[in-house]
């Protein structure tokens, strides 16, 4: 089971389909788990019934389970690449610069910029 974030953006790097119980913060985004660009499953960790699950759904369609690891490749390349984290950072401090600008600075505001992109 992968619970470390950084493991899941390696997982999918490496397109291999994510298995996951953690799906909170800017990982988040990283699971798709249903639809055309699906990459993985989401799994209740505190229920053994629901991780035999989750590994049934991972290990009985190889052919599905390329797939969906070929949809988390896709995915970290256009949203999580070392060049992505540079232009959000650099998106982030001219939001910000323009905020001091125009003396309206409020975090609640850069947060939801942040999660609409």
């Amino acid at each position: 089971m992968v619970d470390e974030p950084q493991i899941r953006t390696q997982c999918l790097s490496k397109s291999q389909p994510l298995f996951t119980h953690i799906n909170i913060g800017v990982y988040f985004n990283l699971l798709i788990p249903s639809g055309p660009d699906q990459n993985g499953v989401h799994i209740n960790g505190g229920n053994s019934a629901d991780i035999a699950w989750g590994i049934k759904e991972v290990l009985c369609d190889s052919d599905r389970a390329k797939k969906w690891g070929e949809n988390g490749r896709k995915r970290v390349l256009q949203y999580f690449t070392w060049r992505k984290v540079a232009e959000q950072t650099v998106r982030i401090y001219e939001m910000r610069q323009h905020q001091q600008e125009q003396g309206e600075c409020k975090v609640i505001d850069l947060m939801e910029k942040l999660t609409r992109t």
